[in-house]
C-alpha cells in the first residue's frame, strides 16, 4: 500500500515496520474479551495491530513468521493474565519480545489484567503455581530447565517495565482504561502522515503529489491559528484512494469532492452541518466506516440509505446534533452506532439493525425514550445508558433476545416494560440515580408476570419501595447489590426471595432496619453500614442460618455487642486451637475485631490489616483469602462469621495433605490453630507475613460446633483460653483497666 507523508523534516515518509502493535496474550484468558476489545480499538484508530486469531495447541511450537511478526512490530503489548504462565507458548513469546525489543531499543508495554505486576515480578501466587508445574515436568531435562530460567527472567523484566493494571473489582469501566492504552500507544507512533506547517499554504498542490498511487492519507494539523480553504480537487487524482482520516485541522468547509474508492473516512471536527453530499450516493456503496465525532457544526444526519455496507457509524459528541434520519435504522450490516453525548438529540430512529453489536447513547441528555427495537437484533449483548434523559423503554425493547446486561444510569421516574421480564438471556440489570421505578405492564389485564431469569442486580436508591418493586419483578435473582445506597430500609419481603444468596451492602451508611432475611443467603457484606440497629445485627446471627453451611458475613461490631450463646466456645487470646480425628470438621465461627484506644499505636495511619490463619500440620491456609474464605481485608470495629465445613473446603480447593489423609485413616487425632495477627506490608504493597497483634488490638471470637455433621467424640479444644459465654463488654473492661 502507497503512503503519501510529510514532516517537518522530510517531503517522504515511510513505514519501517509492517505493524505498529504486536499482542502477546493467553487466548482462553482474553481473546474474546479484553484482548478483542484492545485490539478492536486500536484497529478502529488507525494502528495496525497483529494479534494471532489461531488458538495454538499445548507444545506447538512458534512459527518463523510469527517471530518475523514480532520483530516487524514497533511495540509490543504483552497482556498478563492470571493464566498466562501456563502457556509455555506464551512465554517462549515473551522471552523473544523481550530479548528483540531490548536489542532494537523499542517499546514493551505490559498490562496487568486482573494479576498484580508482584505476581509477575516475583513469581508468585498463580504464575508461581504454573512455573512449578512446568519445573516438575521439566526436572529431568536440562534443556527446558535452562528454558524456564529464562522464562523467570523474562517475567522479571517485563513487569519491571512501566505498563498498566486492570483490577477486575475496579470501579472503572474497562473500555475507559482501554481508551488510556490506545492513548497512549497512538502517542508513541506518533502517526503523522500528512503534516501541516502552522502557515498553511498550498495543501491542494502538496497533494498533487504522485497521488494516483495513494491509498491512505493522516492528516493531523493541530493548530487553529490558520483556517484551511479547500475544495477537493486533488482527490479527483486520487484514484486508488480508501482511507480518509482527518485527526484535527481548522477547515472552512468540508470537500466538495470525494473518490468513490474510499472505504474509511473519519473526520474529526468536521466543519459542515452536514456529512459531505459528494460522499451520499450509490458510487458509496463499499464505504464501510464513517465517523464525524466532535463536530459542533453538524445538526443532521441525512438520507444514508446510499451505505448499505456500512460497518461502523459514529458522530459522537456533536453537540448540536438535532436530527437523525430514519434510514440509519435499517442499515444491514452496521455493527456500530455511537451517537453518544449528542445532548440535543430528542428522538432516535426505530431499529432494525440486525448486525449491530454495540449501541451508544450514553450522554443524551435530552433524549426521553429509548428507540424501537422493529424486529429481533441478536448480536447486542450489552447496553449502557449513562446520563442520558431516557426514562422510558418500548416493549419492543424484548427483540434484544441476546441482551445479558443492562446498565441504566438517570434521575426521575423510570419506566420498564414488563416483556424485559421475558428476555431469558438478560442476566445484570445495573439501575441506579432514579428516585422512582414504575412497571408497564402489557396490554392484558389479570395477566400474571413472566419469570424474569435476571441473576444480579445492582441498584443504588434511597427507597425501599423501588427495591420492593425490582424484587418483585426480578423473583430469581442470586446478587443483590446495593453497595453505596442511601437505603434506610431493607424490605420484609426479602423473605421471599429464595434464590437470592448474596447481598452487597457495602457502603449504606443510612441503613437501619433489615426486616427481612432470604432463607438460603450465604454471603453478606455489609462493611461500613454504621447504623444497623443490634436487632437487625442480631437477625444476621441467625444460629438455623449458619448452620446450613456455606455461610460468610461481615457487619459493624459495638463495643457492647455480644457472642450470641450459640457459639459454645469463646476465645479472647490472639489464637484458639482444637484438635478433631476420624472426620474432618464442620464449624461456624464468629470473630470481632476491637481497638483499645483510639489514638492506637497506629496514630496517622489508616487502620491496619488483619488477618485470620489456620494451621494444620505444615500447611497454612487464610480465612481471609479468596481462595478459602472471605475475600477482603479484616477491618477492625467489624464482626465476621464463616460456616466452616472443613472438608467440603478442602474438596473444592483441591487441597492435598497426605499427612492429614494418613492421620484420618488411622484414626489418629490432628491439632489445628488459628491465629490472629496483622499483615506485614512488602515495599509493593502485597502481603509478605502476618506478624502478631499487639496489645492496641484484640479478636475477640465464638466457635459452633455443628453436631448434626460432627460427632463431638471426634472432637475438641485444647486451648485453655477458651471459655462458656461471656459478655464482650465486660472483656474489653478488664482489658482497659490495664492501662489506666
Amino acid at each position: 500500500m502507497a503512503i503519501q507523508s510529510y514532516s517537518s523534516s522530510s517531503s517522504s515518509f515511510s513505514y519501517d515496520y509492517t505493524y505498529d502493535v504486536f499482542i502477546s496474550f493467553r487466548g482462553p484468558d482474553t481473546r474474546f474479551g479484553f484482548t478483542g476489545n484492545l485490539y478492536k480499538a486500536l484497529s478502529d484508530n488507525g494502528i495496525r495491530t497483529f494479534i494471532d486469531d489461531k488458538e495454538l495447541q499445548g507444545g506447538e511450537e512458534i512459527t518463523a513468521s510469527l517471530l518475523k511478526n514480532i520483530e516487524d512490530s514497533r511495540i509490543a503489548v504483552i497482556v498478563f493474565s492470571k493464566n498466562y504462565a501456563t502457556s509455555s507458548f506464551c512465554l517462549d513469546e515473551l522471552v523473544h519480545i523481550i530479548h528483540h525489543f531490548k536489542k532494537k531499543n523499542r517499546l514493551v508495554l505490559p498490562i496487568f489484567y486482573g494479576t498484580k505486576p508482584s505476581h509477575v515480578r516475583h513469581t508468585n501466587h498463580c504464575y508461581g503455581e504454573a512455573l512449578a508445574k512446568h519445573e516438575k515436568k521439566f526436572q529431568h531435562n536440562k534443556e527446558n530447565m535452562n528454558r524456564l530460567e529464562e522464562w523467570k527472567m523474562a517475567l522479571n523484566q517485563a513487569a519491571n517495565l512501566s505498563g498498566y493494571h486492570f483490577n477486575l473489582r475496579n470501579e472503572e469501566y474497562e473500555y475507559v482504561f482501554i481508551n488510556k492504552i490506545v492513548a497512549e500507544i497512538s502517542n508513541k507512533i506518533n502517526r503523522v502522515l500528512l503534516h501541516v506547517a502552522d502557515h498553511p499554504v498550498g495543501l491542494e498542490s502538496r497533494l498533487l503529489q504522485g497521488t494516483n498511487k495513494i491509498e491512505m492519507i493522516y492528516l493531523n494539523c493541530p493548530s487553529k491559528k490558520f483556517k484551511i480553504d479547500w475544495n477537493g480537487e486533488a482527490f479527483k487524482k486520487m484514484t486508488k484512494l480508501k482511507t480518509l482520516i482527518i485527526e484535527n485541522g481548522h477547515f472552512s468547509q468540508g470537500p466538495k469532492y470525494l473518490p468513490s474508492t474510499l472505504r474509511v473516512l473519519k473526520w474529526n471536527r468536521y466543519p459542515s452541518k452536514s456529512p459531505p453530499s459528494s460522499a451520499l450516493n450509490k458510487e458509496f456503496k463499499n464505504m464501510t466506516i464513517l465517523k464525524f465525532d466532535n463536530s459542533k457544526y453538524l445538526t443532521n444526519i441525512p438520507n444514508v440509505s446510499c451505505l448499505p455496507n456500512l460497518e461502523i457509524f459514529s458522530f459522537k459528541n456533536c453537540k448540536n446534533l438535532t436530527t437523525v434520519h430514519d434510514s440509519i435504522g435499517f442499515l444491514t450490516h452496521l455493527q456500530i452506532l455511537n451517537a453518544e453525548n449528542c445532548d440535543k438529540l430528542l428522538s432516535f430512529p426505530p431499529l432494525k439493525l440486525i448486525s449491530l453489536l454495540e449501541l451508544e447513547l450514553s450522554g443524551c441528555t435530552n433524549l426521553n425514550k429509548f428507540p424501537e427495537i422493529l424486529d429481533k437484533m441478536e448480536n447486542i449483548k450489552e447496553i449502557t445508558l449513562i446520563n442520558t434523559g431516557i426514562k422510558e423503554f418500548p416493549f419492543s425493547f424484548q427483540n434484544l433476545t441476546e441482551l445479558y446486561a443492562l446498565f441504566i444510569n438517570g434521575h426521575g421516574k423510570l419506566g420498564l416494560p414488563s416483556s424485559i421480564l421475558m428476555m431469558s438471556n438478560l442476566l445484570y440489570v445495573n439501575i441506579n440515580g432514579f428516585s422512582q421505578l414504575l412497571p408497564k405492564l402489557n396490554d392484558k389485564p389479570g395477566s400474571m408476570l413472566p419469570t424474569s431469569n435476571v441473576k444480579a442486580i445492582f441498584l443504588e436508591t434511597s427507597k425501599h419501595g423501588f427495591l420492593n418493586i425490582a424484587l418483585t419483578w426480578f423473583s430469581n435473582v442470586e446478587f443483590l447489590f446495593l453497595s453505596r445506597s442511601n437505603i434506610k430500609i431493607l424490605p420484609e419481603c426479602l423473605k421471599e426471595c429464595h434464590f437470592l444468596k448474596n447481598i452487597d451492602l457495602d457502603g449504606c451508611k443510612y441503613l437501619e432496619e433489615i426486616r427481612g432475611i432470604p432463607p438460603n443467603l450465604k454471603t453478606l457484606s455489609a462493611f461500613g453500614c454504621y447504623s444497623l440497629t443490634s436487632s437487625s445485627k442480631s437477625m444476621l446471627v441467625s444460629k438455623e442460618l449458619h448452620e446450613t453451611g456455606g455461610t460468610k458475613f461481615h457487619f459493624p461490631s459495638s463495643r457492647s455487642d455480644k457472642i450470641p450463646t450459640w457459639f459454645e466456645h469463646q476465645s479472647r487470646e490472639p489464637s484458639f486451637s482444637f484438635s478433631f480425628r476420624n472426620n474432618l470438621p464442620s464449624l461456624v465461627f464468629i470473630f470481632s475485631s476491637k481497638q483499645m484506644h483510639e489514638w492506637g499505636l497506629h496514630k496517622g495511619d489508616v487502620d491496619p490489616v488483619l488477618r485470620a490463619n489456620l494451621y494444620i500440620n505444615d500447611n497454612v491456609y487464610s480465612l481471609f483469602d479468596s481462595n478459602y474464605g472471605f475475600n477482603f481485608d479484616m477491618k477492625p470495629y467489624h464482626t465476621y462469621l464463616l460456616s466452616f465445613d472443613m472438608q467440603y473446603w478442602f474438596k473444592s480447593q483441591s487441597l492435598n495433605d497426605y499427612q492429614l489423609d494418613e492421620s484420618l485413616v488411622k484414626n489418629e487425632w490432628i491439632h489445628a490453630e488459628v491465629r490472629f495477627g496483622f499483615v506485614d506490608k512488602n515495599e509493593y504493597g502485597d502481603d509478605e507475613d502476618v506478624v502478631d497483634l499487639d496489645d492496641e488490638y484484640v479478636v475477640y471470637c465464638g466457635i459452633h460446633v455443628v453436631k448434626h455433621l460432627t460427632s463431638m467424640d471426634d472432637f475438641q479444644f485444647t486451648d485453655s483460653s477458651l471459655y462458656s459465654e461471656r459478655n464482650l463488654d465486660e472483656y474489653l473492661s478488664d482489658l482497659a483497666s490495664l492501662f489506666y
